[in-house]
């Protein structure tokens, strides 16, 4: 097995198994906490509280990670397949990232809680202290890069294509969006499907192909066909993406 094969599979494992280590932790933290004499019994109940909100986010990305990828592996044609399972480990990644998050939450209040209530020395305390300050360090940069990152995908995205498409729910009822997003190694081409006229929901079609520039992105995505069998993306010369109607009209 390569060393990428081998660092690939740790990398998922412990995207898989660490927030769910985090949530074990936190719950064998709360208990211990309840031993403690002079700890309010509402600090060990709102732990379990977080703990449980933890447990449930983990669980439902987990559920619906399985339900999307499985339901596009089954479709015909390897890239369908593939796009299937990238999609699955998208949300279940986004479950376990929310999970581990509450569970953080859950590490802050105990922490307090030790703090406060719990008897300890002076460096156990300061200890306490600067743990503390390093979760919420954590918390805050990674909302800081959130927002930061939402900003630069706004600034970066250009659409390549877009166009109307009929379905069984109506005309004009679904639109296709090709998109470019530069990255430092090119051109990435993305592309969402909005579902109905004003209506927020959409599909996310995820990366779809990838350019050298933003010429030749356009050169090579920018002819949208909806046909009976699906909607078909590429140029005059050549199809770079297919996806069938089934999966496009599965949302109801």
């Amino acid at each position: 097995m390569s060393a990428v094969c081998t660092f690939s599979l740790a990398l998922v494992a412990a995207i898989f198994l660490v927030p769910p280590a985090s949530v074990i932790g936190v719950w064998i933290w709360a208990r211990r906490m309840t031993r403690r004499p002079g700890v309010p019994r509402f600090a060990s109940r709102v732990a379990y509280g977080l703990v449980i909100l933890s447990a449930l986010a983990i669980v439902a990305g987990s559920v619906v990670g399985l339900v999307v990828g499985r339901g596009m592996i089954t479709s015909e044609g390897p890239g369908q397949k593939a796009r299937g399972l990238a999609e699955g480990l998208s949300e279940a990644m986004n479950g376990s990232a929310l999970g581990l998050s509450v569970a953080g939450l859950a590490a802050l209040w105990l922490l307090f809680c030790t703090w406060q209530w719990a008897p300890m020395s002076s460096a156990a305390r300061a200890l306490v202290v600067a743990v503390g300050g390093a979760l919420v360090g954590f918390f805050a940069y990674q909302a800081g890069a959130d927002r930061q990152g939402i900003k630069d995908r706004r600034d970066r995205d250009a659409t390549i294509a877009f166009r109307w498409g009929d379905g069984k729910y109506g005309e004009a009822f679904y639109g296709m969006h090709v998109f470019e997003v530069t990255t430092a190694l090119g051109v990435d081409v993305r592309a969402t499907i909005e579902i109905g006229p004003g209506n927020p929901m959409w599909h996310d079609c995820g990366q779809i192909g990838r350019a050298e520039s933003h010429e030749e992105a356009a050169r090579r995505f920018s002819v949208i066909s909806w046909r009976s069998d699906g909607v078909h993306v590429g140029s005059d010369m050549r199809e770079e993406y297919f996806l069938d109607r089934a999966t496009i009209e599965a949302h109801r």
